[in-house]
């Protein structure tokens, strides 16, 4: 059985919410404020069309004419193991990118256990951070944060695609769309 989304919705909001990262959440502002305002969104805009645009086509493209996983698509589409070690660093960029993303994962997660007992309650700026910096300090608690991220994403993930990644999406980027998560 072929493994896709069952909706151009799902596909658009799964594809979303990949794309919109913490860096577009929380840097981009900075350094738009940093680098010029409008002149900086300019080069910006136009750098996402010129490049972003293309590989994501190019992404899309390799994806619906191989209907197989990025390991299997370069020689799929090639006939040939010649393109075979571009699925290795596609793979290589996806474990990074994913370590990075379970640890900031965990501590969101440590942090909405944090906020539902209500422990920020009359804390100030430097209260925070020491209360992070305790939380940084215990290996053995960031590990089991990191671990939960794991295991939630392995969860979905163990669904498919239209059952977990596409459900998921459907229901977690208009809600995150409409500012609950702000």
């Amino acid at each position: 059985m072929k493994k896709s989304f069952s909706s151009k919705l799902g596909v658009l909001l799964a594809a979303a919410g990949s794309a919109v990262g913490l860096g577009s959440i929380w840097k981009f502002p900075y350094v738009v404020g940093e680098n010029g305002d409008g002149a900086f969104i300019i080069l910006y805009i136009a750098c996402s069309l010129i490049f972003g645009l293309p590989l994501l086509m190019n992404e899309f493209l390799i994806g619906k004419l191989s209907g197989k996983s990025a390991y299997g698509a370069y020689r799929s589409l090639s006939g040939t193991n010649r393109w075979q070690w571009l699925s290795w660093t596609n793979l290589l960029c996806v474990l990074v990118i994913m370590s990075f993303y379970f640890v900031v994962t965990g501590w969101c997660l440590y942090y909405m256990v944090e906020a539902t007992s209500n422990t920020f309650a009359n804390m100030d700026a430097q209260a925070l951070k020491a209360h992070f910096d305790a939380f940084e300090g215990q290996t053995w608690q960031m590990i089991m944060y990191a671990v939960i991220a794991i295991v939630l994403t392995a969860s979905v993930l163990w669904f498919d695609v239209n059952k977990g990644i596409e459900r998921l999406s459907k229901i977690l980027m208009p809600i995150g769309g409409f500012g609950f998560f702000d």
